[in-house]
């Protein structure tokens, strides 16, 4: 049966319905009495899903799976937000005592968000199993896998080089939190010893960082040295071996570009593209977690805006690539319109048609024009969307953390280092999501080397046997001789 508009809408009301009724239900105090505060927290939760889940099946016939994850995510969040509060910081939220109309709002805008940035993260490729790209993809993995597999004689070094990494970003992440403590200092009562205690922690961490950069920059750069030149041994250890026809339908520019660009170019992608990956993730896991103690409040409001960046960030890249390519195209018609009318100008004069011929040069350029001019506004209004979204977060920051100062549960200087990791932490988390992508990317340059590794001679030269008696007389017999660039073309027979 085919699910119409109307089955999606009665669906949403019917379950939209039931489940406010179960959610106000959930706090009555007669069940927080009888069932004990957890108890009553799960039993509604699992209540909540199974409603909504039999309500869609029944409406719908089937689940996607982005809709039981929502389902999910919308079910069980307000029992492991409270569990959360009630466990770890011993405090009641506003939404555990009564049913509140704007939890119920704040959570099913927090599941949705969750479920879109995990659909646009890791998105369902069922369908694309087979595709070319999804073929790509696994090809970069692989690729990826024998890259690191070849770096296992520099081991030693890469070791080196990410515990110096992690000194270097966890020396860089206390910084702020010591600037928030020094200001807590001037702005009460100035405390020199204290003071004077702050600064030394921050000299330390600032050296600490210094040093660890400049150690991890000098391993990894030392293991990229020891790499490419095993790997350029190795490529160049393979072409020798070659059969003289390879270099006949191989061009030499091409295998010297391999042997001294790609070779390079794979290990330092790699590598530092890796170095990328773990500096951004250890420092993402600081700050979080410097974050959750100066305010765990503030922070789950900062997280909040991850899902409606990601969503932005999505709806930017597909506009503007397929606006990218259709530049493209429209600018190789553009010239090769102009093409054909310079080398066929004599056709044209003799056609008399100069000005059609320009007419259709300008329709080119126009058609270019217009095309980059929506490519443009679309990144305006990307940008302009990325701006008011961290915009509207630091005023939200700024208004609960006046309201947290007032209610002593943080001081100035504490918003003061919030604030500082709140402007890193979104760039952070974009970084994360692009790096992984651009890692497998940056392996292609590899494929070609590795294929010239792999590739077997057509023509083998391990041959051991020999006449027992050698004499100076050779015969030709059916022989036929054709150069591997031209195999059709007989030169002799």
């Amino acid at each position: 049966m085919a699910v119409t508009t109307i089955h999606k809408v009665v669906a949403l009301i019917v379950a939209v319905c039931a489940d406010l009724s179960l959610f106000y239900a959930s706090g009555f105090v007669v069940i927080h009495s009888v069932l004990g505060h957890f108890a009553h927290l799960w039993l509604s939760a699992a209540l909540r899903w199974s409603a909504v889940t039999g309500l869609t099946l029944l409406f719908l016939g089937d689940l996607s799976p982005l809709l039981i994850r929502f389902i999910t995510a919308y079910s069980l969040l307000p029992a492991v937000f409270e569990t959360g509060t009630r466990a770890l910081y011993r405090e009641e939220s506003q939404c555990g005592p009564v049913a509140d109309i704007r939890c119920w709002l704040m959570f099913a805008g927090a599941s949705l968000g969750a479920a879109l940035f995990w659909e646009i993260i890791i998105p369902d490729s069922d369908e694309e199993a087979g595709s070319q790209e999804q073929k790509q993809k696994q090809k970069s993995r692989v690729l990826f896998m024998r890259v690191l597999h070849l770096y296992k004689p520099d081991y030693p070094l890469l070791l080196g080089g990410f515990v110096f990494l992690s000194l270097a970003v966890i020396c860089e992440t206390f910084i702020p939190f010591y600037t928030g403590r020094v200001i807590d200092i001037l702005g009460s009562h100035y405390q020199q010893t204290e003071f004077l205690t702050a600064l030394l922690f921050m000299g330390l961490y600032s050296v600490g960082s210094s040093l660890g950069a400049g150690c991890r920059g000098g391993f990894l750069l030392c293991a990229i040295s020891s790499y490419t030149c095993r790997i350029k041994v190795k490529l160049f250890g393979a072409l020798t071996t070659q059969e003289i026809g390879f270099f006949e339908i191989t061009k030499t520019g091409e295998i010297t570009s391999r042997l001294s660009k790609d070779t390079t170019l794979m290990g330092e992608t790699v590598c530092l593209n890796v170095n990328i990956l773990l500096r951004t993730f250890i420092k993402t896991m600081g700050m979080i977690y410097l974050m959750m103690n100066l305010s765990w409040k503030l922070t789950f409001l900062v997280l909040m805006e991850t899902p409606i960046t990601g969503l932005i960030q999505n709806l930017y890249d597909t506009h503007y690539q397929r606006l990218s390519q259709e530049i493209q195209n429209s600018m190789a018609h553009t010239n090769d319109t102009a093409n054909e009318a310079v080398f066929g100008i004599r056709v044209v004069r003799s056609f008399n048609s100069e000005k059609h011929e320009a007419d259709r040069y300008d329709k080119g350029l126009l058609e270019t024009h217009s095309l980059k001019t929506r490519r443009d506004t679309v990144r305006a209004v990307y940008l302009l969307a990325r701006r008011l979204t961290g915009l509207g977060v630091q005023v939200f920051i700024l208004y609960y953390g006046r309201l947290f100062i007032k209610m002593g549960q943080m001081t100035t200087g504490n918003l003061v280092s919030f604030i500082i990791y709140q402007l890193d932490l979104g760039d952070n988390i974009r970084m994360l999501t692009y790096i992984f992508g651009e890692m497998l990317n940056s392996v292609m340059a590899a494929g070609k080397v590795f294929e010239y590794i792999d590739r077997k001679p057509q023509i083998s030269t391990d041959g051991k046997l020999k006449p027992d008696q050698l004499e100076g007389r050779i015969s030709y017999c059916g022989l036929n001789f054709a150069y591997p660039s031209n195999p059709d073309k007989t030169v002799l027979q």
